[in-house]
């Protein structure tokens, strides 16, 4: 079974936090657009076989980052979770998949 090491996922987290807290305050267009590629890009870095664990773990603590940072654009709490399920709906992230499946037969032709 291959999984995402503990030490590169909380450094990946730690990283997409910086960026979420750095452009919260960008459009919501160019915010989300943004955050959806860098998402594609660590599900086909990520995704392999048997770990769609990590990469859903991964989804859930960017969502709830989301929620927090785009939260604190005011001094009041006026991104409820209604509204960020609204927010959600609006926008919504790409589904965790795997992209390469190690457990496929390669072929072995030779041209």
């Amino acid at each position: 079974m291959r999984k995402t090491s503990a030490k590169k996922f909380r450094a990946k987290v730690k990283d997409i936090k910086a960026w979420i807290r750095s452009n919260r305050h960008k459009a919501e267009a160019e915010f989300m657009g943004t955050l959806r590629s860098k998402l594609v890009g660590h599900y086909n870095y990520y995704g392999v076989s048997d770990n769609i664990k990590g990469i859903t773990s991964y989804l859930r603590a960017v969502k709830r980052l989301v929620l927090k940072w785009r939260n604190r654009r005011s001094q009041k709490i006026s991104f409820t979770e209604e509204k960020f399920a609204k927010f959600m709906t609006r926008n919504p992230f790409p589904k965790p998949h795997i992209t390469v499946n190690l457990f496929a037969k390669k072929s072995n032709s030779v041209r």
